[in-house]
């Protein structure tokens, strides 16, 4: 029990030393590493996990987008700490964490249910043999990509996440 409020604490302290990212999606950084995408550039995924169960689509805003940025550290390092430290997901988690302020981000809008949703779909950050150039106008999905590639919902209402999906976990 005392091992878990260890944990705990760390990673809050962690994440409290981190800069926020609501503050960070204001620079040209974290807006040069955005891409807020529309049905019509999301149509290849379309046709697969999601489309289903949605309504519709558009495209977000800046400001949708900062929703989940102000928020998506916070949600990762809790769910890290509930995790048990023999969890296997543990050692993605990290990963995911550590390269959040890097890592680049493709948003897209959609409704379920009456319900507003952004979906983020992320991607590692930029190499010299960048294999997603186009990634500002194109999803990208990548199986078995690890915790470098992975996306999560987030609901515009309830300001919750839901289905976080890692590009199957190494």
């Amino acid at each position: 029990m005392r091992t878990k409020n260890v944990y705990a604490t760390l990673l809050s302290a962690m994440m409290l030393a981190s800069p926020a990212r609501g503050a960070e999606s204001k620079t040209g950084d974290v807006l040069s590493r955005r891409a807020l995408l529309s049905a019509e550039q999301f149509a290849e995924y379309l046709d697969g996990m999601i489309a289903r169960k949605v309504e519709s689509y558009y495209t977000p805003t800046d400001e949708e987008a900062d929703l989940i940025d102000a928020r998506l550290k916070k949600y990762l390092v809790d769910k890290l700490a509930a995790l048990k430290p023999d969890d296997e997901r543990r050692e993605g988690l990290r990963h995911m964490i550590a390269k959040l302020d890097t890592c680049r981000r493709q948003y897209v809008g959609y409704r379920r249910g009456g319900e507003k949703f952004l979906k983020l779909n992320v991607i590692p950050a930029a190499t010299k043999e960048d294999d997603f150039a186009e990634w500002k106008s194109k999803h990208v999905f990548v199986w078995d990509g690890g915790p470098d590639f992975w996306e999560i919902a987030f609901n515009l209402r309830t300001k919750k996440f839901s289905d976080l999906f890692i590009h199957s976990a190494p």
